[in-house]
């Protein structure tokens, strides 16, 4: 009996393991498609002097960290952009923690991707003082949206917004500053540490945010009936 259960149980925690693989590839590949789409845009919308899937801030301490999907050099500002591929009827609330989104029959929660973008800015004028951080949110995808949706979310529709942020020049900007900020950006971004920031940043996000694998209880619940 207990020989049939451990192989029953091992072989489940191989199917696991396999699912558990095919669901990652397919959200990596979703989130990879969705970013080249999202860059192309930027290159029809004068975002080209850019960065692009980055970790930025501290080298050593991974909640002074953040993840950005593309850094944008303009005139007087760098924007910082959380790119979002979303499909269905996205609610929108600049002051929630989350967001519903009905999709199909379901209703998907996703973390306020503004104050994602926020915090970003956030972390990079820490550590970079001296220009303007813009927070910007750029999602993509067949939705639709309820709610006020306010300056810095920007839609396909709307993407030519972009251009007009990257070149506004405000009151109290620096243009000499700006492009001296961006260059410390780029040299730190080269530098031989940021690899190795940038995968204890991604351990901990899976640690964090998925936790153990599925087929990792299944394994180990096939240990310990062998």
């Amino acid at each position: 009996f207990f020989i049939i259960a451990s192989l029953s149980t091992g072989c489940g925690g191989i199917l696991l393991l396999l699912s558990a693989k095919k669901t990652d590839r397919i959200q990596r590949m979703a989130a990879s498609s969705g970013e080249a789409k999202a860059y192309e845009l930027l290159d029809k919308h004068g975002g080209i002097d850019r960065l692009e899937g980055i970790v930025i801030g501290s080298f050593d301490d991974t909640k002074k960290m953040a993840e950005v999907d593309a850094l944008i050099h303009g005139k007087g500002c760098i924007v910082s952009l959380e790119i979002k591929s979303w499909s269905g009827k996205i609610h929108v609330d600049s002051e929630a923690d989350t967001w519903d989104i009905d999709a199909k029959n379901s209703t998907v929660i996703r973390r306020n991707p503004l104050k994602q973008a926020e915090r970003h800015a956030s972390i990079i004028n820490g550590f970079y003082p001296g220009t303007r951080i813009v927070p910007v949110v750029l999602i993509l995808g067949w939705n639709e949206f309820d709610g006020t949706i306010p300056e810095n979310l920007i839609t396909y529709k709307t993407a030519w917004k972009i251009n007009s942020i990257l070149n506004k020049i405000e009151e109290g900007d620096d243009i000499e500053k700006n492009n001296a900020v961006w260059d410390k950006i780029v040299t730190d971004e080269y530098d031989e540490r940021s690899e190795s920031r940038k995968a204890n940043y991604l351990k901990m996000i899976r640690k964090k945010y998925h936790g153990p694998r599925p087929w990792i209880h299944a394994i180990i619940a096939s240990a310990c009936f062998i």
